[in-house]
C-alpha cells in the first residue's frame, strides 16, 4: 500500500481481511490491532435489512413481501467467496428494471467483493457507478474513501470522506478513517482533529482512543498519548491492545513497573500479542 509521503506508517495487512458482512449493512473489517495505529477500516453505514428492500418515502415503509431473488441477494451482500458475491450481484442486476433504485446498494456490496479479491479499479467504478444512481449514499463514498487510499490517492479519500460526512456530519467512524489518511499525508494536526472529534460524539469508541493515542506517540507526546490508552483500558478492560499501548508510553513516561504490569496483562489476556504488535514497528 502506498502512501504517497515516502513513510510507511503500517505495514500492509492484506486484502483478504476484508469481507462483506450481513445483509444489515456492509463492512470491511478487520481484527482491532491491525488497525490500532490508525484506522484501516472502510466505513460503511448500516444499509436496509435487504438489499432488495424498497426505499419508502413515508415515515412507516410498507410491509416487504418475500422476493425469490433474495436468497440472490444474501449471497451478493455477505457471502464469503468474492467470486460467488460478484456472480450473484450480476445476477440481481440483469434481474431488475433500468433505473431500480436499490441497484446502487448491489453494486455497492459489487465494489466490496471486489475489493476483496484485490480488483481496486473494478471497486471504484462499481462505487462511482452507485454514486451516479444516488449522489447521496455515504456507503459508496467511504468504500471508495479506501479504495483511493488503497491506490495511494490521498486527497481523492480525503474528498470522499468530506462527502460522507457531509450527508452525516456525526459519524465518529468517519471521522477516525479520515483522520488515518490526514496523519499518513503529513497533517497531524488535522488528524488528531478528526480522532478528537470521534471521541466527542462517541466517548465509549476505543478504536478512536487508540488511534488518536498512537498519533501523540509517534510524535513523542507520551503523556496524551498514555491518558488515551488509559481510556481505553477502563472501557475495555479485556482488551488486550490497550494494555500494551499503555505499556509503551508508561516505558516512555519513565514507569517501568507500570509498563511490566501492563505488559503482563496484555499476555495474559493474548498469548500472541507480542508477535502481533511487534508488526506495528511501535517501540
Amino acid at each position: 500500500m502506498r502512501v504517497g509521503i515516502g513513510q510507511k506508517l503500517l505495514p500492509t495487512p492484506g486484502l483478504t481481511l476484508y469481507t462483506a458482512r450481513p445483509a444489515a449493512c456492509l463492512r470491511i473489517n478487520m481484527k482491532r490491532r491491525q488497525r490500532v495505529m490508525l484506522l484501516l477500516a472502510v466505513l460503511v453505514l448500516v444499509a436496509p435489512t435487504s438489499l432488495m428492500a424498497q426505499t419508502s418515502t413515508t415515515q412507516t415503509a410498507p410491509a416487504q413481501t418475500a422476493s425469490p431473488l433474495d436468497p440472490v441477494a444474501k449471497v451478493c451482500s455477505s457471502d464469503p467467496n468474492p467470486d460467488k458475491r460478484i456472480a450473484a450481484c450480476n445476477r440481481l442486476i440483469a434481474a431488475l428494471p433500468k433505473g431500480d433504485p436499490r441497484i446502487h446498494r448491489i453494486l455497492d456490496a459489487r465494489g466490496v467483493a471486489y475489493f476483496s479479491k484485490g480488483e481496486i479499479d473494478h471497486a471504484i467504478h462499481d462505487y462511482d457507478a452507485a454514486l451516479r444512481l444516488n449522489p447521496r449514499d455515504p456507503v459508496a463514498y467511504n468504500n471508495r474513501a479506501f479504495a483511493h487510499f488503497a491506490q495511494g490517492q490521498l486527497d481523492l479519500a480525503i474528498q470522499d470522506y468530506n462527502s460522507a460526512l457531509v450527508i452525516d456530519p456525526t459519524d465518529s467512524v468517519a471521522y477516525t478513517n479520515r483522520g488515518y489518511v490526514y496523519f499518513a499525508a503529513g497533517q497531524q494536526a488535522q488528524a488528531i482533529q478528526d480522532f478528537s472529534t470521534a471521541i466527542k460524539i462517541s466517548p465509549k469508541y476505543i478504536d478512536a482512543y487508540h488511534q488518536r493515542g498512537v498519533a501523540y506517540y509517534i510524535l513523542g507526546k507520551y503523556a496524551p498519548a498514555y491518558h488515551d490508552f488509559d481510556s481505553a483500558v477502563r472501557l475495555d478492560p479485556k482488551e488486550a491492545d490497550s494494555f500494551y499501548l499503555r505499556s509503551l508510553a508508561s516505558r516512555k513516561l519513565g514507569r517501568p513497573a507500570d509498563a511490566d504490569r501492563d505488559l503482563a496483562s496484555a499476555r495474559q489476556i493474548d498469548p500472541h500479542i507480542d508477535a502481533e504488535m511487534s508488526r506495528l514497528g511501535l517501540k
